[in-house]
């Protein structure tokens, strides 16, 4: 007979503790462009750039920012529970999951998918140093939308981005604030019920690993007691991992940080930047692509102890999949077509280059097609091959629930989860209608990214993604949300060349955040709740209110990310960093851009790209092809597995590496090779036992590194670039 496993309830102390934590963690998230400098892990500079400070290759930002925090909470806890035993693993996981959650949400470093951007959005153009031409800022304020203009006021706004401690305008700033915070929390409750319809599927019936909770899990197993009665924290293989990670990233770091309080902008005695030692760069990281030893392949070599530990803790057969994906579309096909077929001259070129012309163009092999295929693969095959318990969900929308062995553990009615869907799509057409947005684009928009929804959250919970994202960022990556600007753009009338409000506006909404910020609120607001009910799994946790603590937490995290941004700019004014590129970026850029070219019907750079792509050249035909390419491979794949045990080739894997495989190529190769040659030589229980606590180590000894790192370096950046000391 086996063990049964006692299921342990939510403790109302451990949501309290999180929810506090979550409020505290996105109040300083909401400064990011004010305070967080440090967290920044541009280390320095090897040959040109690293990869890590390569442009627009840091698209898992809000997985690092998120992470930290966590890791660094559950340290904490660690130091309480050596003195006492207070908190029990399943009371960690909660406050775990809610950091995490809110960490998330309210991270990010790009103005691709940053909220800050988006409530800077009414005033970001009049900043003192960026502000455009007076006819310039007359017309963008007769196209914008009210509930998000601010006041319009040029005076008060220049006085808030240029003045230390200036006064707030609440009359100005609250129905921005409000009705902001109610669209980006409504969105994100589209992705949170397609999380609570797909749960049953991906959690329980398919059993995926989703890489974060196990991840998180491993690290909440060292706060707690082992057989031995001892923490797990003081396991000798996690300490090695540990060790080896954390003094490798401090010495690397905090010389250079101290060094900043007495020399601050100075050359270091031992080198120019992090990590650096005259000519020497302690990190192995090394950006090898502009030596051009393959034409056309991006040769990002990243092969952190950390990055090896997040690849060799993914499933063998993801690793394996991830590889040949990276393999066979970014080095094979990109060497084809400059060697093989004479289309690209065999030079060398920057990563986003070379990236832009594997995803798009008109001489491009258009991977990013089969990549967008393989995802819509990915969202409906897994629900017809287990139509047994996907139809008795979806078909709650009638009022009749599943049957009690669909979901004997059911943690809320399907009709909730049905109609909170259907209800969340049609309230966030209604509030996009207030910003001037025509419903019909709003509509058609949401229901498209609801079937990327649906497949990305499939294939972040078996890969991990982009470290938990199933898009990069739009410039050089694939990128699921310019597809669907296009097909709006082709299809839908009243906006491309009509000069209206409603036309900038319903233009600018499509494309905000160049595609990505409102995805990615939907995106992460349900993969993260899927993602702390895996951990609520892994912790024996009960799961019935786990869905309102996320709710809540969504919540939380937008109305305090809004008031966040407003509060820092009147404390660290946004032009005394970088002049006005922060602010400016939020609204200058897109309202300049999108309300000169509307008339014109020029859509921002890359939008235009893919749009052309996809409508005239190579055209239609051409994307039909590859999305279809894309659908067989995943499919031939999830039936070969089924067919073939030996096919330890993961169709999500393949789609990982063909998407993302240029950044994490080097650490994933050194993966496999530790996991293969562990599993050959000493079989499951040697990884278990021994490799498996030096990986985890080398997890948590970057993330709790890193945030040293912010601790020590943060004080004397805000005291300097603000002027303070």
């Amino acid at each position: 007979m086996s063990e049964r496993v006692e299921i342990k309830k939510i403790t109302t102390r451990s949501v309290v503790i999180g929810l506090i934590l979550a409020v505290i963690l996105t109040f300083i998230g909401s400064a990011f462009y004010h305070l967080i400098p440090a967290y920044s892990h541009s280390y320095g500079s090897t040959y040109g750039r690293t990869p890590y400070a390569s442009p627009y290759t840091y698209a898992w930002f809000n997985f690092y920012c998120a992470i930290m925090p966590t890791v660094f909470t559950i340290f904490v806890i660690t130091l309480i529970n050596m003195v006492k035993p207070v908190f029990a693993k399943h009371e960690v996981a909660v406050i775990s999951m809610i950091i995490l959650m809110s960490g998330i949400f309210a991270s990010g470093t790009t103005y691709t998918n940053n909220l800050y951007f988006f409530f800077t959005y009414g005033w970001g153009y009049l900043t003192p140093t960026r502000i455009p031409a007076e006819e310039d800022v007359a017309r963008i304020q007769q196209f914008m939308a009210p509930i998000m203009a601010c006041g319009n006021d040029k005076e008060y706004w220049q006085m808030v981005m240029s003045t230390w401690w200036s006064p707030i305008r609440w009359d100005y700033v609250m129905p921005m604030m409000v009705w902001g915070s109610f669209l980006l929390t409504v969105l994100s409750f589209v992705g949170l019920f397609v999380a609570l319809i797909t749960r049953r599927l991906y959690v329980d019936v398919e059993a995926l690993p989703f890489p974060i909770a196990n991840v998180t899990n491993e690290m909440i197993d060292t706060s707690q007691p082992t057989d031995s009665k001892r923490l797990g924290f003081f396991n000798k293989f996690f300490l090695i991992g540990f060790l080896i990670q954390f003094i490798w990233l401090i010495i690397g770091n905090l010389p250079w940080d101290i060094y900043s309080y007495f020399a601050w902008g100075e050359r270091a005695p031992w080198g120019t930047a992090r990590g650096r030692f005259g000519d020497f760069f302690i990190y192995p990281i090394y950006d090898a692509t502009q030596l051009a030893l393959l034409p056309w392949v991006a040769l990002n070599i990243m092969i952190e102890p950390w990055l090896i530990g997040w690849g060799t803790l993914l499933p063998m057969d993801v690793i394996v999949g991830t590889v040949i994906g990276w393999l066979i579309f970014q080095v094979m096909v990109p060497v084809i077509w400059t060697v093989g077929l004479g289309i690209w001259d065999p030079m060398p070129s920057s990563f986003g280059y070379i990236c832009s012309r594997l995803y798009r163009g008109s001489t491009t092999p258009n991977i990013g097609m089969i990549y967008f295929g393989g995802l819509i693969a990915l969202a409906i095959f897994p629900i017809i091959r287990n139509l047994g318990t996907m139809g008795p969900i979806f078909g709650a929308i009638t009022g009749k629930e599943p049957p009690e062995d669909i979901d004997p553990e059911k943690p809320y009615p399907y009709k909730i989860a049905m109609w909170g869907f259907i209800g969340s799509m049609l309230l966030y057409v209604a509030l996009a209608s207030v910003a001037n947005v025509m419903p019909t684009w709003s509509l058609l928009w949401i229901l498209l990214t609801v079937v990327f929804l649906f497949g990305g959250y499939r294939f972040v919970a078996e890969t991990g993604g982009y470290m938990a994202c199933s898009f990069g960022h739009p410039f050089h990556l694939p990128n699921w949300p310019q597809p669907i600007t296009s097909i709006l753009l082709a299809t839908l009338p009243g906006v491309i060349g009509v000069e209206s409000r409603a036309s900038l506006m319903t233009y600018t909404f499509v494309s905000y955040g160049l595609g990505t910020l409102f995805s990615y609120v939907a995106h992460y607001g349900g993969y993260m709740t899927l993602e702390s009910f895996k951990l609520a799994r892994l912790s024996n946790l009960n799961i019935k209110n786990l869905w309102k603590i996320a709710l809540v937490t969504l919540v939380l995290t937008m109305f305090i990310m809004g008031f966040g941004v407003f509060f820092w700019h009147s404390v660290f004014p946004g032009d005394k960093r970088y002049g006005g590129v922060y602010p400016w970026l939020g609204a200058g850029l897109f309202f300049n851009l999108y309300q000169k070219n509307i008339a014109t019907g020029i859509p921002y750079w890359m939008d235009r790209s893919v749009y052309l792509t996809m409508f005239q050249e190579p055209g239609p035909v051409d994307t039909v092809i590859k999305m279809v390419i894309g659908i067989v491979l995943v499919i031939g794949l999830m039936m070969g597995r089924e067919r073939y045990p030996w096919l330890r080739i993961s169709a999500a894997g393949l789609i990982l590496g063909m998407a993302f495989g240029m950044k994490f190529w080097g650490s994933f190769i050194v993966a496999l090779a530790i996991k293969y040659l562990t599993l050959r030589i000493g079989g499951v229980r040697l990884f278990e036992e021994k490799v498996k606590p030096v990986m985890v180590g080398f997890f948590y000894g970057w993330a709790i590194a890193a945030m040293i790192h912010w601790f020590v370096y943060t004080p004397i950046w805000v005291l300097k670039v603000y002027e303070l000391a």
